[in-house]
């Protein structure tokens, strides 16, 4: 599961360099 999370994060790092803005607030 840890593959998995580290991937999640990155994929989140990812997206927040491309893409400055707060996912959370997009809700």
């Amino acid at each position: 599961m840890t593959t998995f999370w580290n991937s999640e994060k990155i994929s989140v790092s990812v997206t927040a360099t491309i893409n400055p803005m707060p996912k959370t607030s997009s809700s």
